[in-house]
């Protein structure tokens, strides 16, 4: 049984897709797993590429969720999407790295959510 983190995790992503279609993303893969590391979600949107991140909390206790991306995820972020890149086939494309940034309340129900382009 996933724990409530996962579970938050699972509901956070479903919510970033949603807020991606609406902003004109086009969803491409959800959870690219690969040896770097996981792509929540590839997307496109006015012929970019697009490797999105989602980060969420259930408290500012701690900051706020778009403060929690670290280097060194940053840099696992790349070689994941360089590795999506060739195996997909892609070429020369234009690309970014975005971030959805969700805060739920105590009953994780969402409070906001924002969008953050160009985050590497």
């Amino acid at each position: 049984m996933p724990s409530n983190k996962g579970l938050i995790g699972k509901k956070a992503e479903s919510l970033a897709v949603d807020f991606l279609k609406v902003n004109g993303y086009k969803i491409i893969e959800r959870n690219y797993f690969t040896k770097f590391g996981e792509l929540d979600i590839v997307a496109s949107k006015e012929n970019c590429l697009c490797f999105i991140e989602v980060r969420s909390r259930t408290s500012t206790a701690f900051g706020l969720p778009e403060e929690s991306l670290t280097s060194i995820k940053k840099r696992h972020l790349e070689l994941a999407a360089r590795y999506f890149i060739k195996v997909r086939n892609f070429k020369d494309p234009i690309c970014r790295f975005d971030m959805v940034c969700i805060l739920f309340d105590k009953n994780q129900s969402p409070i906001s959510i924002k969008i953050e382009n160009d985050i590497i």
